[in-house]
């Protein structure tokens, strides 16, 4: 579980340092982090796909091609 965890942070720094509106991406990353840090994780995961949804989409597709690259290694 740590793995993903820290290949979902990758990826989302990674994502973020390519884009221009710092803000948003900011405030992705704190609300994100506090997603990964609280008990009540399913109504914070609601809250960020809410305002965050093409974000996490990408992320989403991005970490599936990761695993898969990652599967076609091994």
């Amino acid at each position: 579980m740590d793995k993903i965890i820290g290949e979902i942070k990758t990826l989302s720094f990674l994502w973020i340092r390519s884009r221009s509106n710092f803000y948003t991406h900011f405030s992705f990353i704190v609300g994100f982090s506090v997603f990964l840090s609280t008990p009540h994780r399913r109504c914070l995961l609601l809250l960020s796909l809410r305002f965050h949804r093409r974000v996490l989409l990408h992320l989403s597709s991005s970490i599936q091609l990761h695993l898969r690259l990652s599967a076609s290694v091994v």
